[in-house]
């Protein structure tokens, strides 16, 4: 992740108490992700892996708002996560990280309906890409 300033972040609010999935492999991405997010005033979760998230998904009493997805992962990849995600909840908005290029990511993730994040990512990033999968009173429910 790289370094923002606080004004960058927070020009639009995001709704109250957005619960965010984060799903990464990497302890140092999602610790990031999570402190980015934190600080963007959501609740997080995080699962460090695909088998976890879809478990996680399907047994949490509330669910997540959106699921911020690593595309490239050991064991169940990020593309059968949001299949195996998209089953339990079509609707739920999944963005995918990830530090393939943008054309390649779009060509792996194509038809799924997820944004596509390109890592590293700022604060001010993150919080746009929210900002375009978000939409309150829609999706978006305390």
């Amino acid at each position: 992740m790289v370094p923002h300033s606080s004004n960058e972040s927070r020009s639009s609010p995001l709704p109250a108490n957005l619960r965010i999935l984060v799903v990464d492999d990497d302890p140092l991405v999602s610790r990031a992700a999570k402190r980015l997010l934190s600080h963007l005033g959501c609740n997080v979760q995080v699962a460090t892996n695909g088998t976890d998230a879809v478990t996680f998904f399907a047994q949490a009493a509330q669910k997540p708002h959106v699921v911020l997805l690593d595309a490239t992962m050991p064991g169940m990849s990020g593309r059968a996560t949001l299949d195996e995600l998209r089953k339990l909840d079509p609707a739920i908005p999944i963005i995918v990280s990830t530090g393939l290029s943008s054309h390649e990511a779009r060509d792996q993730f194509a038809g799924t309906g997820a944004e596509i994040l390109i890592k590293p990512f700022n604060a001010a990033e993150l919080a746009a890409t929210l900002h375009k999968v978000v939409q309150p009173g829609r999706n978006v429910t305390p």
